[in-house]
């Protein structure tokens, strides 16, 4: 079983932090196995610092199931109302005048193995990424800690 942390904050247009990030103490609480992390991207952030997420644009773009929900978030914040046929172009529009960009390192992996003979099949665990210290500090490097060794 693998989960994901995701280790980047999330502002608001005005600087407002509205998403700390987190690096999954929980996580690491209960020995998960710290496989490193998902390919880094861009993701696009909303003017309330909510993520629009890759899946909810190509809903909008395919005119899938829920596509008009989905253009309906881009409304509240200013978006004119889209009609079926030209949804491409009103993408190309307002995507950029209502998101911004911001490059994702990516997120934390952790694993567990459901029963404990499959442990075994798990690589070792990487180094968990810890805080800077501060509860509202940036995540620093991982830092490793040799329990085995003696003074």
């Amino acid at each position: 079983m693998v989960s994901f942390s995701d280790p980047v904050p999330r502002t608001k247009a005005d600087g407002t932090i509205v998403h700390r990030g987190h690096i999954g103490i929980c996580y690491q609480a209960t020995s998960a196995i710290f496989l490193g992390r998902t390919e880094p991207r861009t993701i696009r952030l909303l003017p309330d610092g909510t993520l629009l997420n890759d899946r909810t644009i190509q809903k909008i773009r395919s005119g899938e199931q829920g596509w008009r929900y989905a253009a309906a978030l881009l409304e509240t914040f200013g978006a004119e109302s889209v009609t079926s046929g030209d949804r491409e172009d009103w993408l190309k529009t307002w995507l950029p005048k209502l998101t911004r960009r911001l490059k994702h390192s990516g997120n934390y992996k952790y694993g567990w193995a459901i029963a404990r003979s499959a442990r075994r099949y798990l690589p070792d665990s990487l180094p968990y990424p810890k805080h800077g210290g501060l509860l509202d500090g940036p995540s620093v490097s991982i830092v490793r800690a040799d329990l085995e060794s003696k003074p």
